[in-house]
């Protein structure tokens, strides 16, 4: 699933066709098809691997900066069936004009229905001081430490 978003000047999300994303626009893959991650590697000039890299069950968390793209891989929490937790890969991919996100399944990290959502998107300059992209970097893993907290604690004591 490919979902654009791009926060709107009045702190509201717009959703976006893969030709309408402009600068600043948040591209969220979650389980992509092949031909989804092409058209954004293609869109965005992206190398593939830079998407797909995020999609292996056995990647290890790292960051990369390539041709200006700054790539951060992690893993985040997830529960099974049972109630156990595993982790998975999540991809966040930061583009001079876009934020990528990319996960092979969907998780309560970068939902659409989340408050994740609520962070105001604009452009990305690495390395310049802008404290949106900040925000941004930092949001998942406190979403990550906060579900998995809350997961634990209800677990442990049965609450």
């Amino acid at each position: 699933m490919l979902e654009i978003t791009k926060t709107q000047d009045n702190g509201t999300l717009q959703k976006l066709n893969l030709n309408e994303a402009v600068s600043g626009s948040w591209f969220n893959l979650i389980s992509p098809t092949r031909e989804e991650v092409q058209q954004v590697a293609l869109v965005l000039g992206l190398d593939e691997s830079f998407l797909n890299n995020s999609l292996d069950a056995d990647e290890l968390s790292r960051m990369e900066f390539e041709d200006g793209n700054l790539l951060i891989i992690t893993n985040v929490p997830v529960m099974d069936e049972e109630g156990n937790f595993d982790t998975l890969p999540l991809g966040l991919i930061f583009t001079p004009e876009s934020i990528i996100t990319v996960c092979s399944h969907e998780n309560k990290i970068i939902n659409s229905s989340s408050s994740f959502n609520v962070i105001p998107i604009k452009p990305v300059f690495l390395f310049e001081s802008y404290s949106g992209s900040g925000v941004f970097l930092i949001k998942p893993f406190l979403v990550a430490i906060n579900t998995y907290a809350e997961s634990s604690l209800k677990s442990s004591t049965g609450i």
